[in-house]
Formats: C-alpha cells, sequence, structure tokens
C-alpha cells in the first residue's frame, strides 16, 4: 500500500515539478538580462536567478553600471576636451580643414560631444 502511494504521488507532482524549473530557468532572464546592460555576467545572474530570483534581480537592480567612469577618468577626459577645443579655437599653424578634421576624429572617438563639435566647427568657420 505504502509503495503505491509513493508510486502515485511521484507522477502526478511531476507535471508540477517541471513547470516550476521551467518558470525559475525564464524568470531567471530577468536578473540576467538586467546584469548584461550593467555589465556583468549574463550567465552567472541567471543561475543565481535560477537559484535565488529575488535575490538575484535585487542584486542585478542595485549593482552600479561598469560603464561609468570613475570621478578622476572623467575630470581627466575634460581636461582632454578642454585643451583639444582650446588648441583649435587658438588655431595652432594649422589649416582649418586639418582642425575640422581633428574635431571629427575627437567627435567619432567620443571626446567631444555633438554640442562641443559644432560649437568649435562654428569658430574655426567664423576665423575664415
Amino acid at each position: 500500500m505504502a509503495n503505491s502511494f509513493m508510486y502515485s504521488f511521484a507522477h502526478s507532482s511531476l507535471p508540477l515539478i517541471l513547470i516550476i524549473i521551467v518558470a525559475a530557468g525564464g524568470l531567471a532572464f530577468i536578473p540576467a538580462s538586467i546584469a548584461r546592460r550593467k555589465g556583468y555576467s549574463f550567465v552567472g545572474f541567471w543561475f543565481f536567478g535560477f537559484a535565488i530570483f529575488i535575490a538575484a534581480i535585487i542584486v542585478a537592480a542595485c549593482l552600479p553600471s561598469k560603464s561609468i567612469q570613475a570621478p578622476a577618468q572623467r575630470a581627466s577626459e575634460d581636461a582632454r576636451k578642454l585643451s583639444s577645443e582650446q588648441a583649435v579655437a587658438h588655431g595652432s599653424g594649422r589649416s582649418a580643414a586639418d582642425e575640422l578634421e581633428k574635431l571629427q576624429q575627437l567627435r567619432d572617438q567620443g571626446t567631444l560631444t555633438e554640442e562641443e563639435f559644432l560649437s568649435a566647427k562654428e569658430r574655426i568657420l567664423k576665423r575664415l
């Protein structure tokens, strides 16, 4: 009698267990996607989310983005931008075409924003 009870319990709960495993696997993509967008391991957070979904989503949401620059690095980039703009503004002996080309390179590299690029370009063109 006890044997038949265990058999029926195992077979009746198997679909429920499979549904829970599939659901946990699907939900694990949420913290994994958040972590990946912030620069962390997708696979590691998928396993974390599969095991402990609530904790994984809280941790992933609270993680700082790896792409956020440190203040010292940001300050050095700002100084480079300023010095490049000053060099262009004072016309360091280069032709306007050379200066515009250099500005375009700085913009393409992400050193200058579009607004900074347009402002410096306007100053160069006014000198002509």
